[in-house]
């Protein structure tokens, strides 16, 4: 009776082991990791996309109150050059030498305040330059956050229909995982 106890015993042991190694397992094994993989890149890049678009949003500011120095080293220099002509249209200065240093002057300031327009042009492009691009890193920050999302999600459904056995859990998780797919594809494109 013994061996027939063990026998028997061994028998069921043998048919759990494959019973617990059936395709339908590896199946579920094999979805969860590969959730958990695309959810790590997913995270990744879109923490990649948050540190760009604070980086570019940085940039957008610097060169914002760069582009505010340079109009107000403008006007500073227009003022210089107006008064200067209204010294020379007065007629205050009556001395050559005081005309001629006038005069120099605000030829010089006349010159400058164009270049110093230009400069204060290209800043302010290059704000919303960096503006955009910080915009546009942010969207695509977002949109791979709900691909995180739905691939967590998907990994704890395949976690439960592992426990369970129920399969319309797992038809649930691939479609979610497939929308993750689908809203990873498209916050890596809005990059670039």
């Amino acid at each position: 009776m013994a061996d027939f106890s063990a026998k028997k015993s061994i028998d069921e042991a043998a048919e759990r082991r494959r019973h617990s190694t059936t395709r339908s397992d590896r199946i579920i094994a094999i979805l969860g990791a590969t959730f958990a993989v695309l959810a790590a890149l997913a995270t990744l890049f879109a923490h990649q996309r948050s540190t760009f678009a604070l980086a570019a949003k940085n940039e957008a500011v610097l060169a914002q109150a760069k582009a505010s120095d340079q109009y107000n080293f403008y006007e500073t220099t227009k003022i210089k050059y107006e008064l200067n002509q209204s010294l020379l249209e007065s007629k205050l200065v009556t001395d050559k030498a005081g005309r001629t240093y006038l005069e120099e002057s605000s030829t010089k300031e006349a010159q400058a305040t164009s270049a110093i327009s230009r400069q204060a042009q290209q800043y302010e492009n290059e704000s919303a330059r960096q503006q955009i691009n910080s915009e546009r890193s942010l969207h695509s920050f977002e949109t791979l956050e709900i691909a995180v999302t739905l691939f967590e999600v998907a990994i704890v459904l395949v976690s439960i229909s592992a426990l369970t056995t129920t399969r319309a859990l797992i038809y649930i998780s691939v479609g979610g995982g497939t929308i993750g797919i689908v809203y990873f594809a498209i916050g890596l494109l809005q990059h670039t």
